[in-house]
């Protein structure tokens, strides 16, 4: 015997089918960008952590990044070889290693950030003044309802 079909859960599958073909589009267009750039998702994710924060440590990369020690230790020293960022122990507790983005890791993330803006000015160029309005109010209803179910 079929079950009913809930229009409700049509209705979110269809739109997760959105997010899902939006997110891989852009993931395949952005990578396109990154892998020319020599990088993993997980580095170019770590080189946008460092290009935004400083005094930024080995413990901090695991805990956002979510990734073990070792695993880590490895992006690093992958990073540390393409030249995109640098470690330095502190003078005060040598047990603490600071991670630092150099000059080409900044470059690298700016590249692939103006890649990104690139594509998404291409995608919401055309769309008219209320098609825009109601992609912003429709995000702005759900980004609500994300709120509240954190807040659970």
């Amino acid at each position: 015997m079929l079950i009913e079909a809930n229009p409700l859960i049509k209705d979110i599958s269809e739109i997760e089918s959105f997010f899902n073909s939006f997110s891989d589009f852009m993931k395949n267009r952005v990578l396109e960008e990154i892998t020319d750039s020599k990088i993993t998702c997980l580095q170019f994710s770590v080189l946008s952590f460092l290009n935004e924060n400083v005094q930024i440590t080995v413990n901090d990369i695991v805990k956002t990044q979510k990734v073990s020690y070792s695993a880590c230790t490895s992006l690093l020293d992958n990073l540390v070889s393409l030249e995109l960022i640098e470690r330095k122990r502190s003078d005060s507790d040598r047990r603490l290693v600071y991670v630092f983005i150099t000059e080409k890791g900044q470059k690298a993330v700016v590249k692939v950030i103006n890649r990104r803006n690139e594509i998404i000015k291409q995608l919401f160029e055309n769309l008219n003044a209320e098609e825009m309005l109601v992609i912003k109010d429709s995000f702005a209803i759900l980004k609500k309802k994300l709120n509240i179910l954190e807040a659970i």
